[in-house]
């Protein structure tokens, strides 16, 4: 598993070096640190990929994981709210019971 992590490494940091506007690159490469048990690495990627796209909902997540995994818990809650605030459907689809079941009478099929 090591060299396919090693691989992937070495793939999202040529991506990033061939475009360092890909904020995606920054994502996927900081979750891979973040599972690696390296939150500091993942925690400078994330605030690159913050600063490319403040409206990242994703970048907040995994850097609310990464902050959460370096033991810094009000910094980390500060960054998932942050991400619920941005893309408050996710939130909805973490727990079964924020999930609204109810059917809405009226609304435009499709929509609602």
């Amino acid at each position: 598993a090591t060299g396919t992590a090693g691989q992937a490494e070495t793939d999202y940091l040529h991506v990033i070096e061939l475009n360092p506007f890909n904020e995606q690159a920054f994502l996927m490469l900081a979750r891979l640190y973040t599972g690696q048990g390296q939150p500091g690495k993942a925690i400078t990627l994330l605030d690159e990929a913050i600063e490319l796209n403040p409206s990242c909902a994703q970048a907040y997540h995994e850097r609310g994981r990464a902050k959460l995994q370096d033991g810094d818990k009000d910094g980390s809650a500060e960054d998932m709210k942050k991400s619920l605030e941005l893309a408050p459907e996710a939130g909805k689809a973490l727990n079964g019971q924020f999930t609204n079941q109810e059917t809405k009478t009226g609304g435009i099929p499709g929509i609602f």
